[in-house]
């Protein structure tokens, strides 16, 4: 958070979303395994951070993928949204000193919580979310499950450090993740550019199917031979 203060990097904003989706990681482990725990509840205050982090990320996102694709056309909406980036890290800058108070009361806290995660427990959870992920890519693939699919993944890759007793193929996920990422940016962005309806967007809009279809290909392709 300091960092971020001191100097405004997107690659900082985005190492401090990485730990707040960590951090959530862990409430839902802690939330598994016995004990009074709302995970939901609990990650509230915490959730409010990555969401403003996540304003200013998205801006980035659409940014780069307009100059990818060159729908010049938008520029427009590039500065209205170049804007409200500047609100968004005003506002996010602001808040730091309210953010790292919450994040030190729930270091605290969380502590005592995470004393009581037994190693088998851990055991049982990760389990349960590398069946989930093998089930989901067995099927038939299901698009609009794809981007929760990734938070699976991503849940697997954060928990792998702590695992000692079950191997986990952390290049195989990252790999998985990957793609899906590609494919999901692409989605996000083609919904942007139809909402403005203009036929010049047509050549942009058919790049971006064609991209996101070889996306698809690539991620059966790379399940199956996996």
């Amino acid at each position: 958070m300091k960092h971020y203060a001191q100097r405004t990097d997107p690659e900082i904003l985005h190492r401090i979303r990485v730990e707040l989706k960590k951090i959530k990681v862990l409430f839902h482990l802690v939330a598994f395994c016995p004990g009074n725990f709302n995970s939901k509840r609990e990650y509230k205050p915490l959730r409010k951070i990555f969401r403003k982090a996540g304003h200013i990320r998205k801006v980035d996102v659409v940014s780069r993928l307009q100059h990818e694709y060159k729908t010049d056309d938008m520029k427009q909406d590039v500065l209205s949204e170049t804007r409200k980036k500047r609100k968004y890290i005003s506002s996010f800058k602001n808040n730091i000193p309210d953010f790292q108070r919450i994040i030190r009361k729930y270091d605290k806290k969380m502590k005592k919580y995470f004393k009581r995660t037994d190693a088998g427990c851990f055991k049982k959870y990760l389990l349960s979310k590398e069946n989930e992920v093998e089930k989901r890519f067995s099927q038939r693939l299901r698009l609009r499950e794809l981007h929760e699919s990734r938070k699976l993944i991503k849940e697997i890759i954060y928990l792998s450090p702590l695992s000692k007793d079950v191997p986990v193929d952390v290049k195989y996920y990252h790999s998985l993740q990957d793609i899906i990422g590609s494919w999901h940016d692409k989605q996000m962005f083609m919904q942007l550019v139809r909402k403005k309806r203009n036929r010049f967007h047509l050549q942009s809009i058919k790049k971006l199917k064609a991209e996101s279809d070889k996306d698809i290909k690539k991620l059966k392709l790379f399940v199956t031979e996996s």
